[in-house]
Formats: C-alpha cells, sequence, structure tokens
C-alpha cells in the first residue's frame, strides 16, 4: 500500500515537472513578445478624428451598434524567424477591438502596418469615455 503511494506520488512530480518545463518552453520560444497598446473611444453624437500613432485611440463615435472605426499602427520584425501575431482586448472594450488580419506572417526584418478595427455593442454609453488596452501577442512561426 505504501509503495503504491510512493509511486503515485512520484508519478505526479514527474507530471508536474514536465507541465511546468512545456509552460516555461511556450513562453520562451514560441511567444516572442507582447505589445500592450492603450485603447479609447469616446462615445457622442458627434464623430470626432484623432491622430495619434502611440495608442489605439478610435477618436469620438456615435452611440448605436453600427458604429466602427479602424486605427493603424507599424509593427517590426526584429527576428531572424517569421512571426504571426494575435491579439485579445481587455477592460471596458473587451471584445470591441480585434485586429483586422491575424492570419499574417511577417517576413525577418518585414515592417508593415497592422489595423485594428473596433465595432461598439449594444450596451453602449453615450456622452462616455471607454478605456481598455490591447494585447499584442508576437508569436515564432514554425514552419
Amino acid at each position: 500500500m505504501k509503495e503504491n503511494i510512493k509511486y503515485l506520488v512520484l508519478v505526479i512530480m514527474l507530471l508536474l515537472i514536465s507541465v511546468g518545463l512545456t509552460i516555461t518552453a511556450y513562453s520562451v520560444i514560441v511567444i516572442k513578445d507582447v505589445i500592450y497598446l492603450d485603447t479609447f473611444v469616446n462615445v457622442e453624437d458627434v464623430v470626432g478624428f484623432n491622430i495619434e500613432t502611440d495608442k489605439l485611440n478610435f477618436g469620438t463615435m456615435p452611440a448605436h451598434n453600427l458604429s466602427s472605426g479602424d486605427r493603424k499602427t507599424v509593427f517590426h520584425n526584429p527576428y531572424d524567424h517569421s512571426v504571426k501575431l494575435t491579439d485579445k482586448s481587455y477592460g471596458e472594450m473587451e471584445g470591441w477591438v480585434t485586429m483586422n488580419n491575424p492570419d499574417r506572417i511577417f517576413l525577418p526584418g518585414e515592417t508593415d502596418y497592422i489595423y485594428f478595427t473596433i465595432r461598439l455593442n449594444d450596451e453602449i454609453e453615450e456622452n462616455r469615455n471607454y478605456t481598455g488596452y490591447t494585447k499584442v501577442f508576437v508569436r515564432r512561426v514554425f514552419s
């Protein structure tokens, strides 16, 4: 009985070690970088523009679920291998902001625009600023 418990403990320890090594390898080898972009939108009866390029500021939009806007930013692949970008939005704007071409692969040294779109939802309130952030995950592409 005690030998069975020892083997069970050994198997559990080996399982935990292998899971830990897998997570570490994934975060070091596959995920090369995480870029945080502050994200803003102002909801009013008018349409306004914002020309800032250091964040995803979508300006001013009317409050209905047909409102949408686009922003672009530049990405440069500094690595000696290809990378693919994926995104996720957080905060008050979670799920509103998406990258337009998430399957785009950047070759080594390539620089190009990446485009983001915001789509307001049905629960939007007028005369209010919404904030959040968007994480862009830079993932290594294995070919």
